[in-house]
């Protein structure tokens, strides 16, 4: 199966107004794993997103989800 799929989780913890996103990507195998994390405000999600998007682009995600694809 080449599908990738999430799991997105939910905790619940007193940040008031701010909002905070934890992200990982592993490769196929498990053996490597990105992690990145982040708080902004809750009136900016979507900066929110890009900033942990970037951080991960920025560990290498695009290669193990490239590599994701490629194994059978």
């Amino acid at each position: 199966n080449r599908n990738l799929h999430s799991s997105p989780t939910r905790r619940s913890s007193d940040l008031g107004d701010q909002l905070r996103l934890e992200a990982v990507v592993l490769s196929r195998d498990g053996k490597q794993r990105l992690i990145a994390s982040a708080t902004a405000s809750s009136d900016d999600p979507d900066s929110l997103g890009t900033k942990v998007a970037d951080n991960l682009l920025e560990q290498g995600a695009a290669k193990l989800v490239e590599e994701a694809k490629q194994e059978p």
